[in-house]
């Protein structure tokens, strides 16, 4: 995988993290919220002439790929949340014939997969270790599976930004519920003041997320999936570790944090410094957000939304400042961004790593997109197409294609269902020397049809990567 795309995938978790798991179990609950039902088909589509001249065989792929899709009907509730329900029959599709069923069950941080290509054996993931799992072949093999890691699990993010704004959320509500008993009636313009006692409790609180979770050290490994390649992970566990003392080097006089409320935004500031910021102006939302620390660093954000006529507009940043210089510096800015109400469109989003920290060149990613569904409420069926815009030829070269029917379904839908505990994640050795004398049949068996019609260029490839990267070695040994 390109620098350029690690940093992309970097991106897109830090800016969720920034504007913004609890074990249960499966039988005993579910989250609130409305069920949706979802009848749909995808499909991945390589475009040969979208790509320069490579040694790959990229006639073959977009061949091999127009052969493929995924067909399935889902049950969804509390999508993307750390408390999501999902359940999902679908099947691998070769020349529109069903070639590999599979059924996904999902409850919360617990993941079921069964499919007969694997004996029809239960696959259990509990995902609370997913994250350290994939950092493994990053440390052995330097491929970029922390990032896969964080795009497959978007309720680590969720849960990460929960974590911190919930409990700020809630100290300035505390706040400002305070001042407007003192006040006789709301003022157009409030200002008051969280005091600094309680800002060190709430830092103290947030020092808990990073230092008080031994068993699956959540913060360690989410941080060091979206940050180590960047060499600056241990850094920022380090300072989300003892926030009293940012706190400290901000307020040195411990006057509190002075905050301002008015019709049009909110701003908070603590010593001399704005750390926070948002408001509307001329028709765009805007946020910021500085952190500074004793170190000389400067944790550093801006988002700012705008909608237009087709479309909106989003321009956004995260990055760590030294010396009032980019250190690292993320961007995304899109066009033509979906509006809630809109019924289709059309734009692109680009993401892009810049400053002194990033050590490789580093090439902005472009996506495209476009969308359409015939009703803005349920039930609709809608179709999106997202492209990979390849740098060089800023042609579509990979292409998701997605089509659905979204109708309203109850959570009596979901029906609880028993199953091993036996966690994948904690694949070793033996354990995959069990897999494979038990599974390879299986699965070379519903492989066949499929290998089949795999042109010979996608085999030369396929095993290019495995040997480059001594993966075939560790299937065969």
């Amino acid at each position: 995988m390109p620098n350029t795309l690690r940093c992309a995938a970097a991106l897109l978790m830090m800016l969720c993290l920034i504007m913004l798991p609890l074990l249960a179990q499966a039988e005993t609950y579910l989250p609130q919220g409305d069920v949706t039902h979802v009848d749909f088909t995808a499909a991945v589509a390589v475009h040969a002439d979208g790509f320069p001249a490579s040694k790959a065989h990229l006639a073959d792929w977009e061949k091999f790929l127009a052969k493929l899709d995924l067909k399935g009907s889902m049950e969804v509730l509390a999508a993307l949340t750390p408390h999501s329900r999902v359940y999902l029959e679908g099947a691998l599709r070769l020349n529109g014939r069903e070639q590999i069923p599979f059924v996904y069950d999902g409850y919360h941080s617990y993941r079921y997969f069964i499919t007969p290509a694997l004996g029809n054996e239960v696959f259990y993931f509990q995902m609370h270790n997913f994250l350290e799992f994939m950092l493994k072949p990053y440390y052995y093999m330097e491929l970029p599976t922390q990032y896969l890691a964080l795009l497959l699990y978007p309720q680590a993010s969720y849960a990460m930004g929960e974590s911190y704004y919930t409990p700020v959320a809630e100290l300035l509500a505390s706040a400002r519920q305070a001042a407007l008993d003192a006040a006789a009636a709301e003022p157009a313009t409030l200002t008051y003041t969280v005091p600094y006692q309680h800002l060190y409790e709430l830092c103290e609180t947030l020092d808990l997320i990073v230092n008080d979770d031994p068993e699956l050290e959540r913060a360690y490994f989410y941080f060091t999936c979206l940050l180590t390649e960047l060499y600056a992970s241990d850094m920022a566990l380090d300072i989300l570790g003892r926030l009293e003392d940012v706190l400290d080097y901000l307020d040195p006089e411990q006057k509190g944090m002075l905050v301002r409320e008015t019709p049009t935004g909110l701003t908070c500031t603590l010593g001399d410094t704005l750390v926070f910021e948002k408001g509307e102006e001329a028709g765009t939302v805007y946020v910021r957000f500085s952190l500074p620390t004793p170190e000389g660093f400067d944790f550093a954000a801006e988002y700012s939304w705008e909608g237009t006529g087709i479309g909106a507009t989003l321009k956004a940043s995260a990055g760590i400042l030294m010396e009032g210089e980019p250190f690292i510096q993320l961007t995304a800015e899109g066009e033509g961004l979906p509006r809630e109400g809109d019924v289709g469109g059309q734009g692109h989003i680009t993401f892009a790593a810049t400053g002194s920290g990033i050590q490789a060149e580093t090439t902005p990613v472009t996506f495209g997109f476009e969308w359409a569904r015939d009703s803005a409420t349920l039930p609709y069926t809608l179709g999106l197409t997202l492209d990979w815009l390849h740098p060089q030829t800023e042609k579509p070269a990979v292409s998701v294609d997605f089509t659905g029917t979204f109708t309203a379904s109850d959570k009596g839908v979901f029906v609880d269902a028993a199953y091993p505990q036996n966690d994948f994640f904690n694949l070793n050795e033996s354990f995959l020397n069990e897999y494979k004398a038990r599974l390879m049949t299986p699965l070379l068996l519903k492989l066949m049809p499929i290998a089949l019609e795999t042109p010979a260029g996608v085999i030369n490839d396929l095993y290019a990567f495995t040997t480059e990267h001594d993966i075939l070695v560790s299937l065969v040994e």
